[in-house]
């Protein structure tokens, strides 16, 4: 473990009494959790804790039921990497634990993300019955989960992941990483998916022309896939985007 940053429910404007704790683990994962029944600041329940979570390299646990020790952890995959404090608790960022945590975070990793945050407002959705129109949903980014994905890839792997999703990020976001509906701290249950496609993931992997792959996968022209629009992220539902 490279470092911990123990978070009660006030800073994060919760109303339940269970503390929160993001942990760095030594690949460079990010782990946060959910601790019903463990004390806020209990160092104690660390080692316990790192044992368990650290063969879930996938992320596929979202709950232990009894942990000894330890009792119910939920995992929060779609907790932002960095917690998200409230206005009040902004001074917290000033404690060595916090500015510890923050350090030993990959940044390249944390910048790409929060670049797919900074995303323009969407577009409104034209309702048939003449009622308002509703905006696209935003979709989250800088989520535990997808900067796991990323931190803990080889080098050479990572890089190219890195440069395509910088290349294309309204195309390879939704094939790579989890397009969240919402930073959840709360609870670790799933609420979002991505876009499995083999065959892009092996065109990135490898470094071979991305172009032909994305057109197929979304049933679109190469020319399309190379267009300004897609080099910066905007959000759309998938059948929006891909050919009828």
């Amino acid at each position: 473990m490279r470092a911990r940053l123990w978070v009660s429910p006030a800073a994060l404007k919760l109303l339940d009494e269970a503390p929160r704790l993001w942990l760095t683990l030594a690949d460079g994962r990010v782990l946060a959790v959910r601790l019903p029944q463990v004390r806020m600041g209990d160092d104690c329940v660390l080692a316990r804790l790192t044992e368990a979570l650290l063969p879930d390299v996938r992320g596929m646990q979202w709950i232990y039921e009894n942990l000894p020790g330890v009792g119910i952890v939920q995992v929060l995959h779609a907790a932002p990497v960095v917690p998200p404090l409230s206005a009040q608790h902004a001074g917290f960022v000033l404690q060595p634990d916090f500015r510890q945590f923050v350090a030993v975070l990959d940044h390249q990793v944390l910048a790409l993300l929060m670049r797919l945050e900074r995303e323009p407002v969407p577009p409104a959705i034209t309702r048939r019955d003449g009622e308002a129109p509703h905006p696209l949903p935003r979709s989250f980014f800088a989520s535990v989960r997808n900067y796991n994905r990323l931190v803990a890839l080889p080098p050479e792997l990572r890089k190219r992941r890195m440069q395509a999703l910088h290349r294309f990020p309204a195309l390879v976001a939704p094939v790579l990483l989890t397009a969240h509906r919402h930073p959840n701290v709360v609870d670790g249950k799933r609420h979002a998916w991505r876009e499995v496609d083999e065959a892009v993931e092996a065109a990135i992997d490898a470094g071979r022309d991305l172009t032909g792959a994305l057109a197929a996968h979304y049933g679109i022209s190469r020319g399309l896939t190379r267009a300004p629009v897609n080099a910066e992220y905007w959000h759309a539902p998938s059948h929006a985007l891909r050919r009828g």
